[in-house]
Parts: C-alpha cells; sequence; structure tokens
C-alpha cells in the first residue's frame, strides 16, 4: 500500500523534478492534508511530507515550497476498492503558487468538468481509459492542492461526485490558503 501511495505522488508530481529548495513558509501543508477522519471507517489512510527531489523539482521551476500527500484505498466489496489521492503546496507567495499551479494543470489529463468553486483558479477533468478517474487542481493564493478519485466500479457522475465531497473537506482544511 505504501509503493502504490509513494507511486501516485511520484506520478501526480512528474512535471515538478530538478534543483534545489527553499523559503519560509506560512502554513505546514501536514496540517493541510485530508486527515483519515475525513474517511470511512475501513479506509486505509497513509500520508507524508513530499520527497525533498520534489521540493527541488519544484524549486527549479522557481517555486520554493512544501508539501505533503496523503492516499487513501477504500475496499468495495470483495475485489474492489476506491482510491484519493492528493497532495497540499504551500509557497512563498501567490505568484510561485501560480507557477506550481500551471505546471500540475499540465499533468492532468480528460474533459473538462464542471464543479464547485474551490480556490481562485481551478481545473477538474474525468478520464475513462484505461482507468477511469476524476482529478482536479486547484489554487488559493500562496497554496495550491491535487486531488484524484479513482475505481471502486464507480459511474462517471459517482466520482465526480466523490470528487467534489473530498474537495469539500480539502478546502476546509487548506482554508484561504
Amino acid at each position: 500500500m505504501r509503493a502504490q501511495a509513494i507511486a501516485a505522488v511520484a506520478a501526480m508530481s512528474a512535471v515538478i523534478a530538478g534543483a534545489t529548495a527553499g523559503a519560509a513558509l506560512a502554513a505546514d501543508p501536514s496540517s493541510l492534508v485530508i486527515r483519515k477522519t475525513d474517511f470511512p471507517a475501513n479506509a486505509k489512510y497513509y500520508w507524508d511530507q513530499l520527497p525533498a527531489s520534489v521540493e527541488k523539482g519544484m524549486a527549479s521551476i522557481g517555486v520554493h515550497g512544501k508539501g505533503a500527500f496523503f492516499s487513501v484505498t477504500i475496499p468495495k466489496g470483495t475485489a474492489n476498492y476506491q482510491s484519493i489521492n492528493g497532495m497540499v503546496i504551500t509557497t512563498g507567495s501567490p505568484s510561485q503558487a501560480k507557477k506550481a499551479y500551471a505546471a500540475l494543470k499540465t499533468e492532468i489529463k480528460g474533459a473538462a468538468q464542471k464543479v464547485p468553486t474551490y480556490g481562485t483558479e481551478q481545473v477538474a477533468v474525468y478520464h475513462a481509459k484505461p482507468t477511469a478517474k476524476a482529478q482536479m487542481v486547484v489554487r488559493r493564493n500562496s497554496l495550491v492542492w491535487q486531488l484524484e478519485v479513482a475505481g471502486g466500479g464507480l459511474s462517471q457522475a459517482a466520482m465526480l461526485a466523490e470528487l467534489q465531497k473530498y474537495a469539500a473537506k480539502q478546502k476546509l482544511r487548506a482554508g484561504n490558503g
């Protein structure tokens, strides 16, 4: 499960790999990620700080920030499960967050979806194949967060409802950024 969580973060963060990190930040990103209590009791939950290589990658595009990620697996019957993965990045300024948002936005692919407003800038997509998933990236002030919902045998409408449910919880945790 831990390997799956790290792989999910690596995939979500592939665009931000490179040189040195730095900068004092307003909020500790580990306090801003969705918590285990935000999920059903049978959910398997894991969180950690973003790897130093990701923070170095952010610095290579001019973003000095820190981040945390989470990965959740929720059993859906005997052979099916739903996964929810996400990350929060705190930066030194809104302009740095805009750079991080632009980089992460290029990483999500799929048909654009209309969802409620969760931040100053946001994009949400649904991707049907090879694995159905709904993803979004949100920026608010100096904070960027990403969320992905996949699996569980859910229809597109149900998956988008799950994305919105957890996006509302992430927005609440993240505050005003």
